[in-house]
């Protein structure tokens, strides 16, 4: 019987949520070739996503009606 060549690849992600309420998170992606007998890596490329976030504090002014003031 012939030996097989069989090719992987790995990606992993990095998420970095960001600092502040409603600011930008991103995501970086690393993906890899799997080469070798040891399946040692062999990075194939990089990149990182971004985009804002959606948790953007809600500041809500309750009415002075709802605390008994008139």
């Amino acid at each position: 019987m012939g030996s097989r060549v069989i090719r992987a690849n790995i990606a992993r992600f990095t998420l970095d949520p960001g600092p502040v309420r409603g600011g930008t998170t991103s995501i970086k992606v690393v993906y890899d070739d799997v080469v070798g007998p040891d399946g040692q890596l062999a990075r194939f490329e990089t990149f990182t996503l971004h985009r804002p976030r959606h948790d953007q504090a809600i500041y809500v002014r309750a009415h002075e009606s709802d605390y008994g003031h008139q």
